[in-house]
C-alpha cells in the first residue's frame, strides 16, 4: 500500500503540477496553482519525498531507488516549471504589448481627430490623390508633410478599427514631418510621403516581434538600410502592420495583435505575410507600404487585397534589418518588396529606393541603379502565359484572370505564346514540393524552437501542428497517401526535413540545374516576360488559410528560381466562376478544399502575376504596367 501511494504521489508532481500536501484517506496530492511557486514547489516535493523515504521501513536498495526517483521527479517537476514559467511571461508581455500598442493608437486618434469642415475637406482632397500627384503637390508646397500625415494617420486610425491592420503607430512621424517642413530644401523622390513600414522591418527603438512574446521589450537599436534609405528620400514611416505568428502563414495573425480581416469581405483573410500591408493599402490608409516576400508574402496579399506589389531579385533590393521567418535559410530566396495601390505607385518606390545611399549602406546588395530607359522601352514584348502548373488545378477566377490579361496584351501589341515551365510533369519531383523541402531543411527546427514557451495562434497552428509530427508518422502517413494522392504524398515526404549536408547540397544543386533549365526554356520559347496565376484561389477564410497553402505553387516557384515578380489586380469572382465550380475536379482533400473556399466568394478581388528574369525588375514593372493599362482599356 505504501508503494502504491509513493507511486501515485509522483505522477500527481509530475502531471499535476500543485502544492504538496495530503488526502483524508493518507494519500498524496500536490497543487501548484501561480508560476512564481513552481521552483518552491519542485524543492518542497524533493523534501517531502525523501522525508517520506527516509521514514519508510524497507530496504537499502529499494530506498535508493526511490531517491533516485524522486529526484528525476523533482527534476522533470522543475524543467516544465520553468518553462511554464516562460510561457506566462510570454503571455504577460504579450498583454501588456497589446496594451501598450492600443494605447498608442488610442492617442494618435484622439489627437488627428477633428471637427473642422475645412481640415476634413483637405484630408479628403490628399486621400484621393495618387503617390505621384500627392509628391508634386507636396514639393509644390500645395500641401505640407504634417498635413498629409495628418491626413494619413486619421485614414490609417479609422482602416485598423476597421480590419486590425495597423501594429502601432510610429510616435516620431510628426517630428520627421515637422523636420522636413524646417529644412525647406524638399529632395528626395518621396519628400513628405507618408510610408507603412512591415512589422518585421527594423525601426529603431522598437520591437521586432514577428508575434512572439519572447521578442518583447527588446527594441532594435537601428533602422533596416531601407528605412534608413526612405527616410533619405524624404518619406516618414507613419505604422507598422501585422504580420502573421512567425511570418509563415497566408493568415496575418498573432497572439500579439491579433488578426487582420481582408478589406474587401472581413470573413476572409487579407492573405500573408505582409498581410496588414496590403488590407492598409486596399483601404486608402497607406499610399506606399514596405513588405517582405520569401514564398509569396507580398504578391498573396496583394492578389488577395487587390493592390499591386513586387518580390525583386534577392541582392536587388538590401535585406539588412529585416527579421526572417527562419533565420539562417538561404536555399529559397526572401527579400523586401514595394506595395502600392497601382503599378505607378510602385515604380516610384523601386525608383527611391535603388538608389546610390543604399548601396553604400549596403555593399552586399548589387550596385544597379533603376534603369529607365528599360521601364519606358516602347518595344513590344513577346509574352509567356500558363494558367496550370500539373500540380494544383487553379480556381475558374483566377484561369480567366489570366485569359483576361492574355486578351488585353494582345490587343495592346503584345505578342503571346504558351509556355510551360519545365518539370511540372512529374508530381514527386515537381517545384512546389521541391521548394517546401529546401525552405523546411532543418526538418522545422527552428520554427520549433521559435514556438518554444509560446502560445501559437490558432490559425498559424492550423498549417504548423501537423509539422511537429514525428519523421517516421509523417513518412507512414505519406506511403498511405501514395496510393491514392500523389500530390499529398510528395506534400507530406517533403516534410520530413534533407536529411543531411549531403542531401542539402545536392539539393541545391538540383535547384541550380532547374533555374537554368527554366532560363533554357525561356531562351527556347524566346519569351521577354511571363504572365500566369499568383495563386490558385481568391482569398480563403481565416480558419481555412493553414490548409491550403499548397495553392502557392504559382508564386512559391519564382522564389526558388529567384526571378522577380509581380501582381496586377485584374478581375473579381463572378457568380459564373462559383456555377463553374460544378465541373471542378474532385481528386483528393486539396481539391474539396478548393471547392470550400470559393463559396461565398462573389466580390473578391483576383491578380495575375507577372515575372521577368533576374535583376530585370524594370522590365518586369513594365510588364505590370502594360497589363494594368491594358485591362482598364478593354
Amino acid at each position: 500500500m505504501a508503494s502504491a501511494r509513493f507511486k501515485n504521489g509522483l505522477e500527481n508532481i509530475v502531471d499535476k503540477f500543485v502544492q504538496i500536501g495530503s488526502k483524508e484517506d493518507g494519500g498524496f496530492f500536490v497543487e501548484l496553482r501561480e508560476t512564481y511557486k513552481y521552483r518552491q514547489a519542485a524543492l518542497e516535493a524533493l523534501l517531502k519525498s525523501a522525508l517520506w523515504i527516509v521514514t519508510f521501513p524497507t530496504a537499502r536498495q529499494k530506498k535508493l531507488m526511490a531517491i533516485i526517483a524522486a529526484i528525476i521527479a523533482a527534476y522533470l517537476l522543475q524543467r516544465k516549471a520553468s518553462a511554464a514559467h516562460r510561457k506566462a511571461i510570454n503571455r504577460q508581455n504579450a498583454r501588456e504589448k497589446r496594451l501598450e500598442t492600443s494605447k498608442a493608437k488610442m492617442e494618435l486618434l484622439q489627437k488627428v481627430t477633428t471637427t473642422d469642415k475645412d481640415v476634413l475637406a483637405k484630408r479628403a482632397e490628399i486621400l484621393q490623390l495618387s503617390l505621384s500627384e500627392l509628391s508634386a503637390a507636396l514639393k509644390s508646397g500645395q500641401y505640407s508633410p504634417v498635413a498629409v500625415l495628418h491626413a494619413y494617420q486619421a485614414k490609417a486610425m479609422e482602416c485598423t478599427a476597421q480590419v486590425n491592420c495597423v501594429t502601432e503607430p510610429i510616435t516620431e512621424a510628426e517630428e520627421w514631418a515637422r523636420e522636413l517642413e524646417q529644412d525647406g530644401e524638399k529632395k528626395g523622390l518621396l519628400y513628405g510621403i507618408p510610408v507603412s513600414i512591415k512589422e518585421n522591418l527594423y525601426l529603431k527603438g522598437y520591437d521586432v516581434t514577428c508575434g512572439f512574446g519572447k521578442f518583447v521589450h527588446q527594441p532594435v537599436s537601428r533602422d533596416s538600410v531601407i528605412v534608413q534609405v526612405l527616410k533619405q528620400q524624404g518619406a516618414i514611416p507613419f505604422v507598422r502592420t501585422n504580420v502573421p505568428q512567425m511570418l509563415l502563414s497566408i493568415v496575418s495573425s498573432n497572439p500579439l495583435y491579433g488578426q487582420t480581416v481582408n478589406p474587401v469581405n472581413p470573413d476572409r483573410s487579407p492573405g500573408g505575410s505582409s498581410g496588414g500591408e496590403g488590407a492598409l493599402i486596399a483601404l486608402k490608409g497607406s499610399v506606399l507600404g514596405i513588405g517582405t516576400d520569401v514564398l509569396g508574402s507580398v504578391r498573396i496579399p496583394s492578389h488577395f487585397c487587390g493592390i499591386c506589389g513586387i518580390k525583386p531579385t534577392l541582392g536587388r533590393v538590401s535585406s539588412a534589418g529585416t527579421a526572417s521567418a527562419i533565420p539562417g535559410q538561404k536555399s529559397v530566396s526572401g527579400t523586401a518588396g514595394v506595395m502600392a495601390q497601382d503599378v505607378d505607385s510602385v515604380v516610384l518606390g523601386m525608383k527611391s529606393i535603388l538608389v546610390p545611399e543604399m548601396f553604400a549602406l549596403d555593399k552586399t546588395v548589387i550596385p544597379i541603379p533603376f534603369q529607365d530607359q528599360v521601364y519606358n522601352d516602347k518595344r513590344k514584348l513577346r509574352i509567356g502565359y500558363y494558367d496550370y502548373d500539373k500540380f494544383v488545378t487553379v480556381t475558374p477566377p483566377c484561369r480567366r484572370a489570366v485569359a483576361m490579361a492574355k486578351d488585353a496584351l494582345e490587343k495592346a501589341g503584345h505578342t503571346l505564346v504558351e509556355f510551360e515551365p519545365p518539370g511540372m510533369d512529374v508530381v514527386y519531383d515537381h517545384p512546389a514540393p521541391f521548394t517546401f523541402i529546401g525552405a523546411m531543411a532543418d526538418n522545422f527546427e527552428t520554427m520549433t524552437t521559435r514556438f518554444q514557451d509560446e502560445d501559437m495562434d490558432p490559425f498559424v497552428g492550423v498549417q504548423l501542428k501537423p509539422y511537429y509530427l514525428p519523421t517516421i508518422v509523417k513518412k507512414i502517413l505519406a506511403y498511405i497517401f501514395s496510393f491514392w494522392s500523389p500530390r499529398v504524398h510528395a506534400t507530406l515526404s517533403h516534410t520530413c526535413g534533407i536529411g543531411s549536408v549531403y542531401n542539402l547540397w545536392q539539393w541545391h544543386l538540383k535547384r541550380d540545374t532547374y533555374i537554368h533549365q527554366t532560363l533554357d526554356a525561356w531562351k527556347k520559347s524566346n519569351i521577354d516576360v511571363l504572365i500566369c496565376p499568383v495563386f490558385a484561389i481568391p482569398a480563403c477564410r481565416n480558419e481555412e488559410g493553414g490548409r491550403v497553402t499548397f495553392a502557392a505553387s504559382y508564386c512559391s516557384l519564382y522564389n526558388l528560381l529567384n526571378f522577380p515578380a509581380g501582381s496586377v489586380p485584374v478581375t473579381t469572382v463572378t457568380e459564373a466562376d462559383e456555377e463553374e465550380m460544378e465541373n471542378f475536379p474532385r481528386r483528393d482533400i486539396a481539391d474539396k478544399l478548393t471547392i470550400k473556399v470559393m463559396e461565398d466568394s462573389v466580390g473578391l478581388p483576383i491578380g495575375v502575376q507577372c515575372v521577368a528574369p533576374p535583376w530585370q525588375e524594370e522590365l518586369c514593372l513594365k510588364l505590370m504596367k502594360e497589363l494594368e493599362t491594358a485591362i482598364k482599356s478593354d
